[in-house]
Formats: structure tokens, sequence, C-alpha cells
């Protein structure tokens, strides 16, 4: 039996203040002594020092991606052969798909992708719909309307 922590990652958009990013560091912190948790943010150039601040006050681990959108897939997909998380936590459509497929081929074992809202623009519903359908193996449902 090993005593080796699962790990985690959480999958977000920019370290801001938004509902997504505070859902997200609120997970990290209530998982933070259970797993090893990173927080990846694909925003990277957008951040709002508290939230860092915030972050970092909860001893949790957050990367940044920057460039354009192929760069971050790739660094994003470095990261996941070195972090090999056993989890993965994703949010918004991007963070979704990409996480997904990228979560996919580094064999994660539990892709949870996230959805806040059930008003989305036709595009961004048509991404959730296939991430969540062949992707992620469960959904998180987090709104109220």
């Amino acid at each position: 039996m090993s005593d080796r922590k699962e790990k985690a990652v959480i999958f977000m958009g920019p370290l801001s203040s938004g509902g997504a990013e505070k859902q997200a560091l609120l997970l990290a912190k209530t998982l933070n002594n259970d797993l090893d948790i990173t927080v990846i943010s694909y925003y990277g150039e957008v951040r709002l020092q508290r939230m860092v601040d915030y972050a970092k006050g909860e001893g949790i681990k957050v990367e940044y991606l920057f460039g354009n959108a192929l760069k971050k897939v790739w660094a994003f997909n470095g990261m996941l052969s070195r972090i090999k998380p056993d989890i993965m936590f994703m949010y918004l459509p991007s963070n979704n798909l990409i996480g997904g497929l990228l979560g996919k081929l580094h064999g994660v074992k539990k892709l949870f992708g996230g959805v806040r809202t059930s008003r989305l623009p036709k595009f961004h519903f048509r991404i959730l719909n296939i991430s969540h359908n062949y992707l992620n193996h469960k959904t998180i449902f987090n709104n109220y309307e």
C-alpha cells in the first residue's frame, strides 16, 4: 500500500475574481489536505493579486500558461507529463475540451468537467456537449437559475 497522495490538477481560466475562478480556488483549498493539488491557469497573463495572495496563503500551487493557444496547449501537455495527475477538474468550455483531450491522452483516471450555466452560446454548448459526452468521466453542474 502506497502513502502517495493522489495528484489532482484544477484547470481554469484566469486567476481573477470571476465565479469559476473563485470556485476553483475554493475547491483547491478544500482538497489540498487530501490531494496533491496544482491549479493551472490557462490565461496566465490575467491575474488578480488578491487571488494570487489567497492561493499562496492557502498553500495552493499555481502554474500559469502564456503565449498563443498552441503554445499554451503545448506547455499544458508538458505540465501534465511532469505532474502525472490522477484527477483533473476543468472549468469553462475551452478548459473542458483541452483538458479532456489531453487528460485522455495522459491516462488521467478521473476527469471532471464543470458546467456553470444553462444559458450558453450555441458554440460553447457544442464544445461542452462534446467534452462531457466523449472526454470527461463526470460532469459537475453548478448553477442556479
